[in-house]
Formats: C-alpha cells, structure tokens, sequence
C-alpha cells in the first residue's frame, strides 16, 4: 500500500508509545479501545435492531419477512460478520500493518452505514427524482421487500398496483435500489469488519510482553471499551430505530464509527508510537519445540468448540427472544414501556460491572498461588448461561412474563461474557507462534462467528417447531453439560497449553 493512499503513514514516527502509561497501562491501549468502542457502536447498532426491522411490517418501516427467515438472516449477518476477522488477519501477516487496517477497516465501515442511509431513503429520493409517487407504496400492507430476484420488484408492484400507483419502471427503481444498496451495506461492513477487529486485537498484544500479567487486563480494557459500545449501540440507534424510525438506526451507528476514526488519525502517531507500523509477518519466527506448538494449537482449537457452544446458546439474546421480548413480556417499567432492545442492555451493563471484580478476583487467587485461568473461567461462563436460560425456561410458563425474570437472566449472561471473552481471547495470542498473534486472534472471532451463525439456524427452526420454554430448556442443559466436559478436560487443557494460561502475578 502506498503512502499516498495511506491515512495511517508517520514519516517520522515517534518513540515506542508503551512506556507512556496511564492508569498502569500504556496509552495506545486507551486509544485502540476506544477505536473499538465506536466499531461496536456501529455493529450493536445494526444487529441490535436487525431481527426487529426484517420482521417489522412494512407500514412501520419494515421489510415485511416472516420470523424464521428474519432469524436466519440475522444468524447469517453476525456469523459472517464475526468471522470476518479471518481474511484480516491473513492480510496482516504480510501486506498491510495493524495501523493501516485499522484505519481502512473504520473506513469501509462509514461507507457501509451511508449505503444504509441512501437504501432506506430510496422510496423518497426516487420519487423526488422521477416525480412518482413510490414512498406511498412501500408502506403498503402484505409488502416483502429487500427480495434479489429477478422478478421480485414486479410481483410487490402487482401487490400494489391498486393503490395510486406509481409506474411500474418507478417502483422498480425504488424497490432494488432499496434492496441492492443494503446488501453493499452489509458487503462494506464486511470487508471493514474483518480488517479492523483482528487489528485492533492483535495490536493490544504489541504493547505487553507474554509473560506480563498486564496483558490479560489489557484485554479487559478492549473489552471494556467493546462492550460500552455494545451499550450505546443498543440504546441510541435501538431506541430511535423502533419508535423513530429504522433509518434513524440504522445510520447513527456510523456516525459513532467516523467520530472514533477521527479521533484515531489524530491520535494514532503520538499514543502508539512504533507499535502496529509493520505487517505481523515482518517479525522473524520462532523456531521453539514442534510438540509444543502443536500441543497448543490443540489447546486453541478445543478452547474454541467450547466459545462455540457458548455463542450458539448466547447469541438467542439477539435473535429468538428479542422477537420473544418484543411479542410476549411486560415491558412497562413505572409507566414507560421499555425499548425491545433495551432489555438486551442489562447484559451489558452487567458485564461493565463484573469485568473489574472478575480482574480483582483473579489477582487476588493468583497471589495465594490458585489459579483461575481461561478454562475454569470458561466452565464459569457455562453455568452461568445455563442458570440464565433455566431461569426464563421458568419465566415462560406465564402467557406475558414480568421483565424482571430477564433481567435477572440477563445479568448472568453478562457474567457469562466477563469471564470468557477477555480471556479467552487473551489466551488465543499468547497460544499463537510469533508475528500470528492477529491470525490467532481472528480465528477466535471465527469461533464466535460460527457460534452466531449456528444461533441463526437453531433460533429459525425453533421459531416454527418448538415451544419456547422447552427450547430454554434444551440450551440451558447444553451449557451445562459443556461446562462439566469442559471442566473434566481442564488438566489436559492445561498441559497442551505449555503454560501460556497460567501467568505469574506482576509485583
């Protein structure tokens, strides 16, 4: 890549920006996170709203689709999404720097929310260019729209031609302008996804050595910072998508994602110095023991089933019981009616306040000499979403539950989130050889994407062929069954990993 098609170049960059501490760590990692925010302000922005405006009528905004295909798509969109970080990762090993996909990912990015803006404008910029009344129709009742074949724009105008019509060439513009200019929209988010979050992940690991036990609190700050933007993204764009309208949504996702790119070309030379300036692959190899770093990748790829079977069962939260929630609970809380995607909210917030304690915990076992690494914190997080989704099972025996029941749920699912993410990722780059710590790191978003995706097909066949409480039964017994499987192969876990999960206590 050249300079002049770089935003991310320093002619002249500064020191190594890891010694300039604040809150006893380095700068740049305050700097990424924040990055990281905004990306999963733009990500929590869509998916939190994306299930809701697929199913959502067309005379309230919607596309008009049936639950099982909304949650199918929404599976897909996430799946892929998180999976993304693969091809970055690949990409980063020899042909672009951390820096520069960071950049070009926030990016792609913006661009992807302007291709929402212009798709879910299309009914009323084409009637102002052809002079047809075309914004009229697409809120015509029975409508499907956002169809790619051929002959979808004409069967929906033969839904409609008996109102006052527009020409069928108008509608027809109209209707895959729509459709086309979405689909760009979730192509862009793609390719920026899957070059911003290996970055933004593997660059963390640059600023500590592996063997410092600031790396692993390193990642909590990353995952501080994603998870208040999974907060903002749900609450902001989430409220004005369902009672403003889903554009609104849709689009003031990405004007948090230009605010942290902005904020990061700025910033980006002084806070992060020399480290991300070169493609992973420029740093040399490491010979090590072949036994050691196959015995570690089993490590990496048994750890990942588990995320796996984690996200599957987890990412419900986001499809199955947010059309549940928005159809069949009690959303009224001291005379307002709580926002579907709200409720999504408890999780989070949650997870902001158990991180600290989670961290405090950890360090406090570890000076005693027990450890509590990814693993143990895995089987955790197991039984927690087990005992999250036990609960609803029970809440939905009530035709209309009361919103406590998921709140409660939801704040073990937050502590379910604390304790495997950060440190599941942490461990992913201290498995990985040198200069592959972003490859790694990808393929743990790889593992989370397969997760989501498989959550897509179990919420879609569900939706039409299980009843809900026995579906909540069936995953909160998943889980748990996974946490004792998990538990039981801990020691093996721990000798393939050759002591990357288990750090000393620094001072």
């Amino acid at each position: 890549m050249s300079s002049a098609a770089n935003p991310m170049r320093s002619d002249a960059p500064t020191p190594d920006a890891a010694g300039n501490a604040w809150l006893g760590h380095p700068r740049g990692v305050w700097l990424v996170s924040f990055t990281e925010l905004w990306e999963r302000f733009s990500y929590y922005g869509v998916s939190s709203i994306l299930v809701l405006f697929l199913s959502g009528a067309t005379l309230t905004g919607g596309w008009g689709w049936s639950q099982e295909s909304a949650l199918l798509f929404n599976g897909w969109y996430m799946g892929v999404l998180m999976m993304a970080p693969l091809i970055g990762g690949l990409l980063m090993v020899r042909h672009i720097s951390e820096r520069q996909a960071i950049a070009w990912g926030a990016i792609l990015v913006v661009m992807g929310h302007l291709a929402f803006f212009l798709s879910h404008t299309s009914p009323h910029w084409t009637q102002w260019l052809t002079g047809q009344s075309t914004a009229t129709l697409f809120a015509a009742p029975g409508l499907e729209l956002g169809k790619l074949s051929s002959d979808a724009a004409a069967n929906a105008y033969a839904q409609v031609a008996g109102a006052d019509a527009a020409n069928p060439w108008a509608f027809t513009l109209a209707y895959r302008a729509n459709a086309y200019l979405f689909y760009a929209a979730v192509a862009l988010l793609f390719f920026g996804t899957a070059l911003i979050k290996p970055a933004v992940s593997s660059i963390i690991a640059g600023f500590y050595r592996k063997d410092d036990i600031r790396r692993g609190e390193g990642f909590q700050l990353l995952f501080f910072g994603l998870y208040l933007g999974c907060m903002l993204g749900i609450t902001i764009p989430g409220l004005l998508g369902e009672r403003i309208g889903w554009h609104m949504g849709f689009s003031v996702a990405g004007i948090g994602m230009a605010i942290g790119l902005c904020v990061y070309l700025y910033l980006q030379r002084d806070w992060l110095g020399g480290v991300g300036l070169a493609p992973l692959g420029a740093t040399r190899a490491e010979r090590g023991d072949p036994v050691a770093k196959r015995d570690q990748l089993r490590a990496y790829l048994v750890h990942g089933l588990f995320t796996i079977v984690y996200m599957a069962i987890f990412y419900q939260v986001i499809g199955l019981l947010s059309l549940y929630i928005r159809d069949h609970v009690d959303r009224h809380f001291l005379g307002f009616e709580v926002p579907t995607t709200w409720v999504q909210n408890v999780s989070v917030i949650l997870f902001l306040m158990w991180t600290p304690c989670i961290g405090f915990v950890t360090r406090r076992l570890a000076r005693g000499g027990r450890h509590f690494g990814a693993t143990w914190k895995g089987v955790a997080a197991l039984t927690a979403l087990a005992s999250g989704f036990a609960l609803l099972a029970l809440a939905t025996n009530d035709a209309r539950p009361a919103l406590l029941w998921f709140v409660a749920a939801y704040a073990l699912f937050g502590l379910g989130d604390a304790l495997l993410g950060p440190a599941q990722l942490g461990l992913a780059t201290r498995l990985a050889p040198a200069g592959q710590g972003g490859l790694y790191a990808s393929g743990w978003f790889v593992f989370v994407g397969l997760g989501a995706l498989l959550s897509g097909y179990i919420g879609a066949y569900s939706s039409q062929n299980i009843a809900i409480a026995a579906l909540l039964w069936i995953l909160a017994l998943v889980a748990i069954g996974a946490a004792g499987v998990y538990a039981l192969i801990a020691g093996w876990l721990t000798r393939w990993s050759r002591g990357a999960d288990d750090l000393p206590v620094a001072g």
